[in-house]
């Protein structure tokens, strides 16, 4: 029960990490300064870095939530 409850609350947290991310990247997409290279233009979810490093955190942190529960 502990293990569905903490894999529930990774979920909401890496959703709301992304979720803000990709809306402040919006926000700062309209105030940028300098040219955007044209990769980075066309995928902008895949190149972010923070958007790897939340999907990674979270792939993470729910396999070290089911090691956890197998070992127990």
């Amino acid at each position: 029960m502990l293990t569905l409850i903490l894999l529930g609350l990774s979920a909401i947290i890496l959703a709301g990490g992304l979720i803000w991310t990709y809306q402040l990247g919006k926000t700062q997409k309209q105030h940028a300064d300098n040219k955007i290279p044209s990769a980075i233009s066309r995928h902008t979810v895949v190149l972010n870095p923070i958007f790897l490093a939340l999907i990674l955190f979270g792939v993470v942190v729910w396999i070290m939530i089911l090691a956890a529960d197998i070992i127990k």
